[in-house]
């Protein structure tokens, strides 16, 4: 009888380790708001980063080729399991620097992709990270990694910044530095985009097109009063063709970049 206790005891000790309850995985954060704020309950520094390039529907140097955007994207860790997330989004020609030369050399196209400067961001990145957003920020067309003419408010530039907003809807193709397609599932497609001086003038000029996604565009309060979304869409852009050419710019229709890599201007 005795040893009957003791073999029933041993077997309950070694069965013990298969029935106790395993502790549940924490759950990943979800947006969380109060009194119509998101609140801070991702960790900023816990992200994922990209970078790609978003097909336009234009060609501005006349290479045969659609001009494409180089974008950057950083977005909360917990998108890769599942989580979607609006953006907050800046475009600007500023972000690689320009010609520190008084006058441009003419044996240089003036749409010549420059090099990788390493990642953009700005003093926003932390507030908006945390609370759930995802930060994308691209070059201007001509500007930095990003193809085709850089021009001061021109229609290309125009196109190129909305076609961001078109990929980040499932609109627009995109592809990485290896020629993979990239895919912004992770994106909800709804986007605000921001701005301070002349950035602040492209989010006014891609909701002049109606483009949908773009919820909100908003101006630093350091520049005139700056506000809002949509108006009467863009007069169709002129589309690449099969041909290949050589990039071409003229310097007339250009505007040269300055200053550095940080998006806080």
């Amino acid at each position: 009888m005795r040893s009957g206790r003791m073999i029933a005891a041993v077997t309950a000790l070694l069965l013990a380790p298969l029935t106790t309850p395993v502790a549940a995985a924490a759950a990943p954060p979800v947006p969380v708001f109060a009194d119509g704020e998101a609140q801070p309950v991702f960790d900023p520094a816990d992200v994922v980063r990209q970078d790609l390039f978003v097909r336009t529907p234009v060609d501005s140097d006349g290479d045969g080729q659609p001009d494409e955007t180089h974008v950057q994207v950083t977005r909360p860790q917990v998108t890769e399991q599942g989580l979607r997330v609006p953006v907050v989004y800046q475009v600007s020609p500023y972000y690689a620097g320009g010609n520190d030369v008084a006058n441009h050399d003419v044996d240089v196209e003036l749409s010549a992709p420059g090099p990788d400067t390493g990642p953009i961001s700005s003093r926003y990145d932390d507030y908006f990270l945390a609370r759930g957003f995802a930060m994308v920020y691209a070059e201007s067309l001509g500007s930095g990694q990003s193809t085709g003419c850089p021009t001061t408010g021109g229609r290309n530039e125009t196109a190129g910044a909305k076609a961001v907003v078109d990929w980040l809807g499932g609109r627009a193709s995109a592809h990485d530095a290896a020629g993979n397609p990239v895919v912004a599932t992770w994106a909800t497609g709804e986007v605000g985009m921001i701005g301070t001086s002349y950035n602040g003038t492209l989010p006014n000029a891609v909701a002049t097109t109606g483009v949908a996604g773009l919820d909100a565009s908003r101006r630093s309060r350091r520049s005139p009063a700056g506000t809002t979304t949509t108006g009467t869409p863009a007069r169709s852009l002129p589309q690449a063709d099969s041909r290949a050419r050589t990039p071409t710019c003229s310097p007339s229709t250009s505007t040269p970049v300055r200053t550095g890599r940080s998006a806080g201007r």
